[in-house]
């Protein structure tokens, strides 16, 4: 029997890739809420809420830098999460998350599919990476569903977590 969040995925499929378009400081209130959101909060490694005031200044030094790129992916001019790429070296460490209304529907594997072999052009990187807490399933379906492979598990900010890569 066929269930609805594989339906779902199924016409996320079927749709193809969101397009991406570089985060702006305009969008600054739009990521602010969905960092805001009880359920990404929960899934990061620092689950406390983030002032407004400090999320403006980090922004800014985000969109100024010539090692980070944050795409808001939409479909049909709708956003549907944001991506950031953050480079160190020869690599880039990823952190996305999907707005509220669009989960569970393949839109966070498709944003993976669709942004990492433009990271790794945009920043001249060969790998990029991503970790997740060792209990959030989603996200791990989410990596490997995107081609992403686990590299290894281990802890950060005192969290048990799993790192996932992938190369052109």
């Amino acid at each position: 029997m066929t269930t609805v969040r594989t339906m779902m995925r199924t016409r996320v499929a079927q749709a193809g890739l969101p397009t991406l378009r570089p985060a702006t400081a305009e969008d600054a209130k739009l990521l602010w809420e969905w960092r805001q959101d009880p359920v990404v909060r929960a899934a990061s490694f620092s689950s406390e809420r983030i002032p407004w005031a400090r999320h403006q200044r980090w922004l800014a030094r985000q969109l100024a830098s010539p090692d980070c790129r944050i795409w808001v992916a939409e479909r049909h001019g709708r956003p549907l999460g944001q991506i950031r790429y953050v480079r160190s070296g020869s690599e880039a460490e990823l952190s996305y998350s999907v707005a509220a209304a669009h989960r569970g529907q393949g839109w966070g594997t498709a944003m993976l599919r669709a942004s990492a072999p433009r990271a790794c052009q945009e920043l001249g990187v060969t790998r990029v990476f991503g970790l997740t807490i060792c209990t959030n399933r989603v996200s791990i379906r989410t990596f490997q569903g995107a081609g992403f492979h686990e590299v290894r598990a281990l802890t950060r900010r005192g969290s048990a977590c799993l790192e996932f890569e992938w190369r052109p």
